[in-house]
């Protein structure tokens, strides 16, 4: 809840005022109780109403034809009896309930982009695929690169299978596992700059 109070901002944002056509921003209070209230139906719409604004402002100041997608998971520790919480990894709150939010972020513009809300004790690839075609719809017909940047909890045979029928380029941080580490050493790698080489 303590993300509501930051909305406050918003408030003397001219820009974001202006861009959304909207004449002011409720009260972080006002806010939260409306969305304490809110139907589980009223949801869906809330997401499209927040897409549409994502497209609006991505198409600003001009369509981009480019596109890096951050991916990125979270632990939001819970409190009380909130429906899908459990247990799962969560390095600030050992033994406490919490959701695993699967994210993803424009790396390019930092804009969030989609998201999906998972149980605590999720694991991060899980649902990853999910993310991506969601995340591909979104973009606006201009986009013709998409690189993906994710660390290791996303290096995973099924999402590297799924960017490759994408052709959408990828760096996902890769455990150094046994079999990867007598791979590597045969490879020959290509200097680009001082600490930085591909193979």
């Amino acid at each position: 809840m303590e993300w509501i109070e930051t909305t406050h901002l918003l408030k003397q944002n001219g820009v974001f005022q202006y861009l959304t056509g909207l004449p002011t921003y409720p009260n972080p209070t006002t806010l939260r109780r409306f969305l304490l209230r809110m139907a589980p139906l009223g949801l869906p719409k809330l997401r499209r109403l927040q897409d549409r604004l994502l497209l609006s402002m991505t198409l600003k100041p001009k369509p981009p034809t480019r596109v890096i997608f951050d991916l990125d998971s979270t632990v939001l520790i819970l409190y009380g009896k909130q429906e899908m919480a459990r247990i799962g990894y969560n390095p600030k709150k050992w033994g406490r309930p919490s959701y695993h939010p699967l994210l993803s972020l424009n790396g390019i513009t930092r804009d969030f982009w989609h998201r999906e809300l998972r149980p605590g004790d999720t694991h991060t690839a899980t649902g990853a695929i999910d993310l991506l075609k969601a995340s591909f719809v979104k973009l606006p017909p201009s986009v013709k690169i998409v690189m993906i940047r994710a660390d290791k909890g996303f290096y995973d045979h099924e999402t590297i299978e799924y960017l490759e029928y994408r052709r959408a380029p990828f760096v996902i941080v890769a455990k150094l596992t046994a079999p990867i580490k007598r791979e590597l050493s045969g490879l020959s790698y290509r200097v680009h700059s001082f600490a930085l080489e591909t193979a």
